[in-house]
């Protein structure tokens, strides 16, 4: 019996063995010979005109591939966890792949082109990605603990910019890493950063000047009604940025701005609150952006020809529809008729005229 048994473990040993010989063999003849699908679709996936072909490693080229979105997705970005599972994939698969090559990628609204070289422990993997708008380089590496990737070009056509740099993927799972960006072709910037499952946080502390930051807050799309108060009625010959921070949510980007910490310095200053009124002149001006509300600090200022002093103005956008100016006056001036005709275009009437001293003046 006992004899029984092992000669038939031994049979059913060798049949498999063969099977899978055969099953093999099979593959590869089919693979070198080449396996062409001219249109293929399964739930939200449609290509077509895949070939793939054995040589030493697995070749796909691929026309048309197009991934419709199904509905369940909570954000346009996939999470640090999906990216890691797709880096795993890759690093287990990499050795067997000499290259993906997808002529037409279609995702939602992005519509581009996909190369995609397999990575072994001799050589990293290569992701390059291009459309009319984006073009991306990165290759992919494992340093035996870590995902190490590096971003030889992220650039943007549209929004006149591009970003260099590295980030590595932890088990957590974490991504973290160091990128300098040209933001709207004149903003250069080290950013550090640090995204999770629930979004992305960066900052920012190396000062940088340019001369312009019109093109800058057009960028960042921050809209009709905050934009112009830091575009339009800000002046000066420079502006510098000493701080940069914030986070996106990938669930909730809409809260950007509430996270957003900025702070500017602007030179040779002029700050025009509203139309037909004369602009607060300052030697430099800080300008701080946090929490939606933007505080306006202006150094060897003057208004009308008279000293500021310690005057500062605060802009709540909290409410982006209704932002609330507030002013801080707190001055020695002149109630003169620039001072009575300024009251009086907020419909604040003042019967009577300041012919000489001054006046104490500490008021919200």
């Amino acid at each position: 019996m006992l004899h029984k048994f092992i000669k038939t473990i031994i049979y059913f040993f060798v049949a498999a063995v063969l099977s899978a010989g055969l099953t093999i063999a099979v593959l590869t003849l089919f693979l070198q010979q080449g396996i062409h699908i001219e249109r293929f679709s399964w739930k939200n996936i449609q290509l077509e005109n895949c070939s793939i072909v054995w040589d030493k490693k697995i070749r796909v080229s691929l026309e048309n591939l197009n991934i419709t979105p199904d509905g369940t997705e909570k954000s346009s970005f996939p999470g640090i966890t999906d990216i890691r599972s797709y880096l795993v994939a890759g690093k287990y698969a990499g050795p067997f792949i000499a290259e993906i090559n997808i002529t037409h990628l279609k995702f939602k609204d992005f519509s581009g082109a996909l190369k995609y070289t397999g990575w072994s422990d001799e050589a990293p993997g290569v992701i390059h990605l291009s459309s009319p708008d984006i073009t991306l380089d990165v290759t992919i590496q494992h340093d035996g603990r870590d995902f190490v990737l590096k971003f030889n070009e992220l650039s943007s056509k549209r929004y006149i910019s591009a970003i260099t740099g590295s980030a590595r993927i932890t088990d957590e799972p974490l991504m973290t890493g160091q990128l300098v960006a040209d933001i709207a072709g004149m903003l250069p910037l080290i950013l550090t950063f640090s995204a999770d499952s629930k979004g992305l946080s960066f900052a920012g502390d190396k000062p940088v000047t340019i001369d312009s930051i019109k093109p800058v807050v057009d960028l960042f799309q921050l809209g009709p009604v905050l934009s112009p108060w830091i575009s339009e009625y800000l002046k000066g010959s420079s502006y510098q940025l000493t701080h940069l921070e914030g986070m996106l949510l990938w669930d909730n980007p809409a809260s950007f701005l509430e996270s957003l910490h900025a702070k500017v310095r602007v030179q040779d200053c002029e700050y025009t609150f509203a139309q037909g009124i004369e602009p607060i002149k300052s030697e430099y001006t800080d300008v701080v952006f946090q929490k939606s509300v933007l505080n306006i600090y202006p150094h060897n200022a003057g208004f009308y020809g008279q000293d500021c002093e310690k005057s500062w103005v605060k802009i709540d956008f909290t409410k982006p529809a209704e932002p609330i100016l507030t002013a801080y006056i707190n001055t020695h001036a002149i109630i003169n008729d620039d001072i009575i005709n300024l009251l009086a275009h907020y419909r604040i009437a003042l019967p009577i005229k300041q012919l000489e001293g001054t006046t104490v003046v500490d008021l919200v």
